[in-house]
């Protein structure tokens, strides 16, 4: 009863959350393949992990669906974000280990968001504006993915790993604030 209301979120909110929790992502995208060399040294042990991460998300992917009939899409979305946060923290840990859990929760945060997102702006946009809300939200994504690589590397040569996973998990947090600043929770 005290809560300021909140306007329901459209098109721009969602393009919005997108761009931060996407910016979070790709400030970190340019970075891993530079610690994937250092940390694992051969080719074939680096395709080997990124062919086995991408089977684990895309099993993964195919779970979400029964996780959202047990677990409101709210706390779905949260986790997701969770793991966006923890993801870089790892990757600052400079280890093979923590890289390789890394990497497999940065694959589970891209599912658990993305699905999450994509229900929430099937609630809260109508069908007719999908037309424009969807280049919209592309538009900022690519604004995010335009700068957020090249940031990330820029980091990562001036201050060090440290940096570009802080950053990265600052805007995550970022986007879980504004998320639950949001309040969006139709049905589930």
């Amino acid at each position: 009863m005290w809560l300021r209301v909140v306007p329901q979120p459209g098109a721009r909110v969602f393009a919005l959350l997108s761009m931060i929790e996407a910016g979070a992502r790709a400030l970190i995208a340019g970075v891993i393949p530079l610690e994937a060399y250092r940390l694992l040294q051969e080719a074939q042990t680096i395709s080997l992990v990124y062919t086995v991460v991408g089977l684990v998300g895309f099993a993964i992917s195919f779970l979400i669906p029964l996780a959202l009939r047990v677990i409101r899409r709210k706390w779905v979305f949260s986790v997701g974000v969770g793991c966006m946060i923890i993801a870089p923290l790892l990757l600052a840990l400079s280890s093979v280990t923590p890289f390789l859990i890394s990497l497999q929760l940065r694959g589970l945060s891209v599912v658990c968001v993305n699905i999450a997102l994509n229900l929430y702006m099937l609630d809260y946009i109508r069908r007719k504006d999908f037309a424009t809300s969807e280049p919209l939200r592309l538009a900022f994504l690519g604004v995010a993915w335009c700068i957020g690589p090249a940031v990330g590397i820029w980091l990562y040569k001036s201050y060090g790993i440290l940096s570009v996973a802080v950053m990265a998990a600052t805007l995550a947090v970022l986007a879980l604030g504004f998320f639950w600043y949001l309040r969006v929770c139709p049905g589930s």
